[in-house]
């Protein structure tokens, strides 16, 4: 949780128990997605401190996830496994399903000289009038 100093001081928090400290406006959901807290309440005593530590790790996650990129993932990128020359269904499914590319987000491509509008999906680029399956080298880590 981000607190200002005035909240963390002598006159802040100091020992108050989360069911005392999550009041007014900090009870309220934008205050608690803000800072990553669970908004069942009952998550808020200390006696249930561990249920709480173990759901906050789930919004921390989930909230955090775009920026993590398995070793798996990684691994592939960096071996660049294809099929055929061209990157395969699976390793652009791979990168969507790791977050490096959402499903549905709109990419730019260059081939051959001629610029292309797309959307990353699991099976390929879809452009218009096809689906384009793209060289290693116009992966996200290499050029995109």
């Amino acid at each position: 949780m981000l607190l200002t100093r005035q909240e963390n001081g002598a006159a802040g928090k100091s020992d108050t128990p989360p069911d005392g400290w999550f009041v007014g406006h900090r009870a309220e959901s934008a205050y608690l997605r803000l800072h990553l807290i669970p908004e069942d309440r009952q998550l808020w005593k200390l006696e249930r401190f561990e249920d709480f530590i173990a759901e906050r790790k789930k919004l921390i996650a989930e909230h955090f996830k775009p920026l993590f990129v398995s070793t798996e993932l990684r691994q592939h990128e960096l071996s660049g496994i294809t099929s055929g020359g061209r990157t395969s269904s699976k390793n652009l499914a791979a990168l969507i399903g790791a977050g490096v590319l959402q499903n549905g987000e709109p990419l730019s491509l260059t081939y051959k000289g001629r610029q292309f509008e797309g959307t990353a999906r699991p099976t390929g680029i879809e452009l218009p009038d096809r689906l384009f399956s793209p060289s290693d080298a116009a992966l996200p880590h290499a050029g995109w």
